[in-house]
């Protein structure tokens, strides 16, 4: 099962999120997790990449079982397109630690535009992406990027998660981009948890 889940984790990230059969993006109703992001950061091991600089806060409401966050960026070189991408999912147990951890999931690829990927309105930080100021579009420039009550879609993660959604499994997603020289350009760390929401009692 986990293989299985494995690859259909790789086949989301490449392509696309599911969708209803018009097309459409996929409609977010009730979520069965909520997505817990403990931190955004830069990488620590990763030097001379262009974006320099990362600050997010993150707020968790209740009532719609989402985690909003905001934060700025900088990048001190721009970029003409993205050309290689790669994503490291890791499952920890019990918090994060060398012997908490192992490996989960690894995604890559390499295309002519992967920027375009990212801005689609299929995936599940396309929220995130459209909240930023001014827009993260190829060409990049360099320079201070904001965003603000952003989210991200817990139902898709959620449902690649299958049975680990648990508060004891704390995820590190690792996400590493190159730029038109194949040069890295930006890697960035989120830690997250998937928190199972509660059923409704019985009438």
């Amino acid at each position: 099962m986990a293989t299985a889940r494995a690859l259909l984790l790789c086949l989301l990230l490449s392509d696309a999120l599911p969708r209803h059969s018009n097309g459409a993006h996929l409609a977010v109703g009730r979520p069965s997790a909520m997505l817990d992001i403990r931190e955004m950061r830069l990488c620590p091991d990763q030097k001379g990449v262009a974006m320099v600089y990362l600050n997010v806060s993150t707020t968790s409401l209740g009532k719609s079982h989402q985690t909003y966050f905001k934060g700025i960026a900088l990048f001190d070189r721009p970029a003409a397109s993205w050309t290689e991408t790669s994503v490291k999912f890791t499952k920890c147990r019990g918090g994060v630690s060398p012997n908490n951890c192992e490996y989960f999931a690894n995604w890559e690829k390499k295309q002519s535009n992967v920027c375009a990927d990212y801005a689609s309105p299929l995936t599940p930080w396309y929220t995130l992406i459209k909240s930023i100021t001014p827009p993260f579009v190829c060409p990049i420039k360099a320079g201070v990027y904001s965003f603000n009550n952003a989210t991200l879609d817990s139902t898709s993660y959620a449902t690649l998660a299958g049975s680990y959604v648990n508060p004891d499994i704390t995820w590190v997603v690792r996400s590493e981009v190159k730029d038109q020289d194949r040069k890295l350009y930006m890697c960035m760390e989120t830690v997250a948890r998937l928190l199972p929401l509660g059923r409704k009692g019985r009438r």
